[in-house]
């Protein structure tokens, strides 16, 4: 046993407690995995805590990894999964469109796609489509009730046969 686990200061990586979830109680404890080290931390239940200590959270807020590397905006990231699933939609050839949420027309549209599967469907800003830019078109498709893991295995079984349509 090393002496930081002698001291109860050790915390394996999040790898270790996987199947525990990343947010599990336990005797008034919520176990949570910190965004930055990825090492698991116990703070009481109504605690807001999301890091495991003062230099994570700093770590964090200036974009620095465990590894010491740095990580992509999120906005970096959205963008780039936004633009693969509209060249999804176009490139494929499957009956694709884009059309305004219901919800919320003016910020947010739906690209889908019907694939052989069943439909696929991504939220990316309105301002995104429509544009000559991308090439989709405003079409209206059914929603035909799908979550999100259904989509995704739909995704990966169209993949997987190479997306013919």
């Amino acid at each position: 046993m090393s002496e930081n686990a002698a001291r109860g200061e050790y915390r394996p990586p999040c790898e270790a407690v996987g199947h525990m979830g990343e947010s599990a109680n336990y005797d008034g404890l919520e176990r949570r995995v910190c965004p930055t080290c990825r090492l698991y931390f116990d703070t009481g239940e109504d605690s807001d805590t999301v890091f495991c200590g003062t230099s994570c959270r700093r770590r964090y807020e200036d974009g620095l990894r465990a590894d010491g590397g740095t990580d992509k905006a999120l906005e970096e990231v959205y963008q780039d999964r936004n633009l693969l699933a509209c060249a999804l939609a176009e490139a494929t050839g499957a009956p694709s469109g884009w059309k305004p949420d219901p919800e919320s027309p003016d910020e947010w549209a739906i690209v889908w796609i019907q694939t052989p599967m069943g439909q696929v469907s991504w939220h990316v800003p309105r301002a995104m489509v429509g544009t000559d830019q991308l090439g989709l078109h405003p079409r209206d498709s059914e929603y035909d009730g799908y979550t999100r893991e259904e989509k995704n295995d739909r995704l990966a079984a169209w993949a997987k046969r190479g997306c013919p349509y």
